[in-house]
């Protein structure tokens, strides 16, 4: 796995998330990594990641190929796809397609070389935890902004203890969150990968929830953009595998390493 590839994947998601101008999910990401350095001719046409028969991204044409993630073990299928439709971004080239598959569609393995399938669910999950990280430190953003420019008592609301020690936490959480994202895109193992994917469905809607709710009741409305960064924390959190079988894969990892780490230990001749 090269680590430089997985870092520009998981910083460009983490940026484009945090910047607000991500228009596609990770997902699409991983599809178009799948193709350029996996199989680039092993999928017909343009490849589209999704789960439960639709899809949502930003291409030049249309997806005629759904790839979908079944649940940790079952592999990724394909399926064609039946339906999609488009609106134009700021590059008339491009545009965002949304789109699904018909109920019956067949659905075929992906036959992808070799290891490819256990690389891909690494690339995902590092894409995923990446947008996840990416959607806290904009709520962080917005809320400490909000907190510099709202006055209570002739002073930011900043300045009160309670707001800071809010804030800081969210700042510790964010930054933890990072350095697990960094972390397995540097190492590329499945149990790292696994880990900040875990650690970044937790992180990223927990922060979004407390922007919202420094920001008071307008949190809720659309005169600011804190609510939409909580949606989008939820939707990526909602994306497969589920977190409870991400930590049923953790949980398996931990008990290979504690049998490793006792095989390792263990003296000769000792009785188990």
């Amino acid at each position: 796995m090269d680590g430089d590839v997985l870092a520009e994947l998981a910083l460009g998601c983490l940026s484009a998330e945090r910047e607000g101008t991500a228009e596609w999910p990770a997902g699409a990401a991983v599809a178009g990594w799948l193709r350029a350095r996996l199989a680039p001719d092993a999928l017909p046409g343009t490849v589209a990641t999704g789960t439960g028969g639709r899809f949502d991204v930003v291409a030049v044409s249309p997806p005629d190929v759904l790839l979908e993630r079944r649940e940790p073990g079952a592999g990724w299928v394909l399926r064609p796809v039946g339906s999609a439709e488009g609106t134009e971004l700021t590059d008339p080239s491009v545009r965002r397609w949304r789109g699904s598959v018909e109920p019956d569609a067949p659905a075929e393995p992906a036959l992808l070389p070799g290891d490819a399938a256990e690389r891909l669910a690494v690339v995902d999950d590092i894409a995923v935890a990446a947008a996840l990280v990416g959607v806290a430190d904009r709520s962080l953003g917005l809320a400490v902004a909000h907190a510099r420019e709202r006055t209570q008592f002739g002073r930011p609301i900043a300045s009160f203890q309670s707001v800071a020690h809010r804030l800081a936490d969210m700042y510790c959480a964010v930054e933890l969150a990072r350095s697990g994202v960094l972390l397995a895109a540097a190492t590329g193992a499945a149990t790292d990968a696994r880990l900040s994917r875990r650690l970044a469905v937790t992180t990223a809607p927990d922060v979004a929830i407390s922007a919202v709710h420094l920001h008071g009741a307008i949190g809720l409305t659309g005169e600011v953009a804190v609510h939409t960064a909580l949606r989008r924390a939820l939707v990526l959190r909602a994306l497969p595998p589920h977190p409870d079988h991400v930590l049923d894969a953790l949980r398996g990892d931990l008990q290979d390493l504690a049998e490793r780490a006792r095989r390792t230990t263990s003296i000769p001749g000792a009785q188990p």
